[in-house]
Protein backbone atom coordinates (compact mmCIF):
# COMPACT_ATOMS: atom_id res chain seq x y z
CA UNK A 1 0.00 0.00 0.00
CA UNK A 2 1.40 3.39 -0.98
CA UNK A 3 1.55 6.30 1.46
CA UNK A 4 -1.29 8.01 -0.47
CA UNK A 5 -3.44 4.89 -0.21
CA UNK A 6 -2.70 4.65 3.50
CA UNK A 7 -3.66 8.31 3.96
CA UNK A 8 -6.91 7.84 2.04
CA UNK A 9 -7.71 4.70 4.05
CA UNK A 10 -7.10 6.62 7.28
CA UNK A 11 -9.52 9.32 6.09
CA UNK A 12 -12.20 6.69 5.43
CA UNK A 13 -11.69 5.20 8.90
CA UNK A 14 -11.96 8.61 10.52
CA UNK A 15 -15.07 9.42 8.47
CA UNK A 16 -16.59 6.08 9.51
CA UNK A 17 -16.09 7.00 13.16
CA UNK A 18 -17.57 10.48 12.64
CA UNK A 19 -20.65 9.37 10.72
CA UNK A 20 -21.53 6.41 12.92
CA UNK A 21 -24.97 7.21 14.37
CA UNK A 22 -24.69 10.87 13.24
CA UNK A 23 -27.94 12.14 11.72
CA UNK A 24 -26.89 15.78 11.41
CA UNK A 25 -24.41 18.32 12.68
CA UNK A 26 -20.73 19.07 12.43
CA UNK A 27 -19.58 15.45 12.86
CA UNK A 28 -21.70 14.32 9.93
CA UNK A 29 -20.55 17.21 7.72
CA UNK A 30 -16.90 16.50 8.56
CA UNK A 31 -17.36 12.78 7.86
CA UNK A 32 -18.91 13.54 4.47
CA UNK A 33 -16.04 15.91 3.67
CA UNK A 34 -13.49 13.22 4.57
CA UNK A 35 -15.23 10.56 2.45
CA UNK A 36 -15.17 12.92 -0.54
CA UNK A 37 -11.50 13.70 0.03
CA UNK A 38 -10.61 10.01 0.29
CA UNK A 39 -12.48 9.32 -2.94
CA UNK A 40 -10.61 12.13 -4.70
CA UNK A 41 -7.40 10.48 -3.49
CA UNK A 42 -8.48 7.28 -5.26
CA UNK A 43 -10.10 5.34 -2.42
CA UNK A 44 -13.29 3.71 -3.75
CA UNK A 45 -14.36 2.86 -0.20
CA UNK A 46 -14.84 6.59 0.35
CA UNK A 47 -17.50 6.65 -2.38
CA UNK A 48 -19.17 3.44 -1.16
CA UNK A 49 -19.27 4.52 2.48
CA UNK A 50 -20.54 7.98 1.53
CA UNK A 51 -23.29 6.31 -0.50
CA UNK A 52 -24.24 4.21 2.53
CA UNK A 53 -24.27 7.35 4.69
CA UNK A 54 -26.64 9.10 2.29
CA UNK A 55 -28.79 5.96 2.11
CA UNK A 56 -29.02 5.83 5.91
CA UNK A 57 -30.03 9.50 5.92
CA UNK A 58 -32.80 8.79 3.39
CA UNK A 59 -31.18 10.83 0.60
CA UNK A 60 -31.54 8.12 -2.03
CA UNK A 61 -30.64 10.23 -5.07
CA UNK A 62 -27.26 11.12 -3.58
CA UNK A 63 -26.82 7.52 -2.43
CA UNK A 64 -27.36 6.19 -5.95
CA UNK A 65 -25.00 8.79 -7.41
CA UNK A 66 -22.25 7.76 -4.99
CA UNK A 67 -22.89 4.02 -5.44
CA UNK A 68 -22.40 4.64 -9.19
CA UNK A 69 -19.13 6.44 -8.48
CA UNK A 70 -18.00 3.54 -6.29
CA UNK A 71 -18.86 1.08 -9.06
CA UNK A 72 -17.00 3.21 -11.62
CA UNK A 73 -14.01 3.14 -9.27
CA UNK A 74 -14.11 -0.67 -9.33
CA UNK A 75 -16.07 -1.46 -6.16
CA UNK A 76 -18.40 -4.25 -7.28
CA UNK A 77 -20.08 -4.26 -3.86
CA UNK A 78 -22.01 -1.25 -5.16
CA UNK A 79 -23.88 -3.49 -7.62
CA UNK A 80 -26.27 -4.89 -4.98
CA UNK A 81 -27.51 -1.54 -3.62
CA UNK A 82 -27.69 -0.15 -7.17
CA UNK A 83 -29.78 -3.13 -8.26
CA UNK A 84 -32.05 -2.67 -5.24
CA UNK A 85 -32.44 1.04 -6.02
CA UNK A 86 -33.40 0.20 -9.61
CA UNK A 87 -35.75 -2.56 -8.47
CA UNK A 88 -37.63 -0.35 -6.01
CA UNK A 89 -37.18 3.00 -7.79
CA UNK A 90 -35.45 4.62 -4.80
CA UNK A 91 -33.19 7.46 -5.88
CA UNK A 92 -33.37 6.46 -9.52
CA UNK A 93 -35.90 5.50 -12.14
CA UNK A 94 -37.37 2.05 -11.58
CA UNK A 95 -35.86 -0.45 -14.00
CA UNK A 96 -36.74 -3.94 -12.83
CA UNK A 97 -35.29 -5.62 -15.92
CA UNK A 98 -31.83 -4.08 -15.38
CA UNK A 99 -32.04 -4.68 -11.63
CA UNK A 100 -32.87 -8.36 -12.00
CA UNK A 101 -30.11 -8.80 -14.58
CA UNK A 102 -27.60 -7.30 -12.13
CA UNK A 103 -28.85 -9.45 -9.25
CA UNK A 104 -28.73 -12.64 -11.32
CA UNK A 105 -25.22 -11.77 -12.49
CA UNK A 106 -24.01 -11.22 -8.93
CA UNK A 107 -25.80 -14.27 -7.54
CA UNK A 108 -24.37 -16.47 -10.28
CA UNK A 109 -20.73 -15.54 -9.71
CA UNK A 110 -18.98 -18.51 -8.14
CA UNK A 111 -15.50 -18.54 -6.66
CA UNK A 112 -14.62 -14.98 -7.55
CA UNK A 113 -12.60 -12.81 -5.23
CA UNK A 114 -13.95 -9.46 -6.39
CA UNK A 115 -17.42 -9.91 -4.90
CA UNK A 116 -17.98 -10.82 -1.28
CA UNK A 117 -20.01 -13.86 -0.21
CA UNK A 118 -22.30 -11.44 1.67
CA UNK A 119 -23.06 -9.52 -1.54
CA UNK A 120 -23.81 -12.77 -3.37
CA UNK A 121 -26.11 -13.86 -0.53
CA UNK A 122 -27.91 -10.50 -0.57
CA UNK A 123 -28.44 -10.72 -4.33
CA UNK A 124 -29.88 -14.22 -3.92
CA UNK A 125 -32.22 -13.12 -1.12
CA UNK A 126 -33.54 -10.12 -3.07
CA UNK A 127 -34.11 -12.37 -6.09
CA UNK A 128 -35.88 -14.94 -3.92
CA UNK A 129 -38.14 -12.31 -2.35
CA UNK A 130 -39.04 -10.81 -5.73
CA UNK A 131 -39.86 -14.22 -7.19
CA UNK A 132 -41.76 -15.33 -4.08
CA UNK A 133 -43.90 -12.19 -3.94
CA UNK A 134 -44.36 -11.85 -7.69
CA UNK A 135 -43.35 -8.23 -7.40
CA UNK A 136 -42.39 -6.75 -10.78
CA UNK A 137 -42.16 -10.21 -12.29
CA UNK A 138 -44.14 -13.42 -12.52
CA UNK A 139 -44.40 -15.25 -9.19
CA UNK A 140 -42.22 -18.36 -9.19
CA UNK A 141 -42.03 -20.24 -5.87
CA UNK A 142 -39.67 -23.01 -7.08
CA UNK A 143 -37.17 -20.44 -8.39
CA UNK A 144 -37.52 -18.46 -5.17
CA UNK A 145 -36.72 -21.56 -3.11
CA UNK A 146 -33.74 -22.31 -5.37
CA UNK A 147 -32.20 -18.90 -4.62
CA UNK A 148 -32.92 -19.20 -0.90
CA UNK A 149 -31.31 -22.65 -0.77
CA UNK A 150 -28.23 -21.37 -2.60
CA UNK A 151 -27.91 -18.46 -0.15
CA UNK A 152 -28.38 -20.82 2.80
CA UNK A 153 -25.69 -23.11 1.39
CA UNK A 154 -23.33 -20.11 1.48
CA UNK A 155 -24.19 -19.71 5.17
CA UNK A 156 -26.72 -16.88 5.04
CA UNK A 157 -28.50 -16.80 8.40
CA UNK A 158 -31.30 -14.76 6.80
CA UNK A 159 -31.88 -17.38 4.09
CA UNK A 160 -31.73 -20.21 6.62
CA UNK A 161 -34.34 -18.44 8.76
CA UNK A 162 -36.61 -17.82 5.77
CA UNK A 163 -36.38 -21.47 4.74
CA UNK A 164 -37.21 -22.58 8.29
CA UNK A 165 -40.23 -20.25 8.28
CA UNK A 166 -41.36 -21.97 5.07
CA UNK A 167 -40.94 -25.41 6.66
CA UNK A 168 -37.93 -26.33 4.53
Amino acid sequence: MTPDQEAADALVQKADALTRRARSGARLREGIRLYRKAFKMGDGAGAYNLACTYQNLGDYRKAVAWFRRALDAGDLSALVPLAQAELYGCGTRRNSKAALAKLQRIAGWNNVSWISPFDREQAMIVLAASLRDGWLLRRDYPASLKWLRRAAKLGSAEAIGLLEDLGE
